[in-house]
């Protein structure tokens, strides 16, 4: 075994996914590894990566992981996959100072926190946990993609100070008002979401660009505040444009959608 993880030195990549492993162990050896995938296992505890400081990718989905420990020499990792464990609380994270993109979905997360030292994050997906309110993420001053489809919050306010965000994802949510006027994709597919504020600011919509997720809208779309382009593509169906007040309404479904 000794010769074996020798001659395994300079290994970069690692992929033992889909086994019966229920202990991270003997990778001590392998410091220039940059990919690491342990999904669907048996791993209940985030032990023996104390000496892989090169690790940039790493997968542990799938295992039954109830706490996030043991990343803490990790400073070098990019992206961690972490969903469909039993983790309850976001935490021992803070040495992850480049991490870019963080899944934490299919878990049993109550609250956002512990992810202030993450000035690199881009992409955050906490979707499907049981999360009631958005807030501990005004100082993620690079995130472009939040994903909190499937949770229990009420109120989107709080994505208001992400003044970088591209795209949100608040589908299955009991959301009752409100929307962010620097998106450039909302979806809000089987949402409860009725009103959405500000898009009078847009200076151009092309619903061509509008996510799959969300095309079947349907309604009468009317025109905006300094709108100079509206292009209705072929997402939206028997949608009409009228010239009335600057206002817009979307006809989602059944329930009605006001904005303006």
């Amino acid at each position: 075994m000794k010769n074996f993880k020798e001659k395994l030195k300079n290994l970069r990549q690692l992929d033992l996914g889909f086994n019966s492993i229920d202990e991270i162990t003997r990778l001590d050896k392998l410091t220039q590894l940059e990919y690491l995938d342990l999904h669907a296992n048996k791993i209940s505890v985030i032990e023996g990566l104390d000496n892989l400081t090169s690790l940039k990718i790493l997968y542990l989905s799938s295992n039954y992981i109830t706490e996030i420990d043991g990343l803490n020499r990790l400073s070098s990792l990019e992206k961690l996959i972490l969903l469909e464990n039993g983790i309850s609380e976001i935490k021992g994270l803070s040495n992850l100072v480049n991490l870019k993109e963080l899944n934490l979905v299919h878990n049993k997360i109550e609250k956002i926190d512990g992810l202030k030292n993450l000035k690199n994050l881009v992409i955050l997906d906490l979707m499907e946990n049981v999360i009631t309110k958005i807030e501990n993420l005004s100082q993620l001053k690079l995130i472009k993609q939040l994903s909190l489809a499937r949770n229990e919050i009420t109120a989107i306010e709080p994505v208001f100070e992400l003044l970088s965000l591209d795209l949100i994802s608040l589908g299955a949510n009991p959301i009752i008002n409100k929307g962010h006027k620097f998106l450039a994709d909302l979806d809000i597919d089987f949402s409860s979401l009725r009103y959405l504020h500000s898009l009078p600011l847009y200076q151009k919509l092309d619903f061509d660009n509008i996510p799959k997720e969300i095309t079947r809208i349907k309604g009468e779309l009317e025109k905006i505040v300094e709108t100079e382009i509206i292009n209705i593509g072929t997402h939206l169906e028997d949608s009409e444009i009228k010239d009335k007040q600057n206002f817009v309404f979307f006809k989602y479904k059944d329930n009605p959608c006001n904005v303006g």
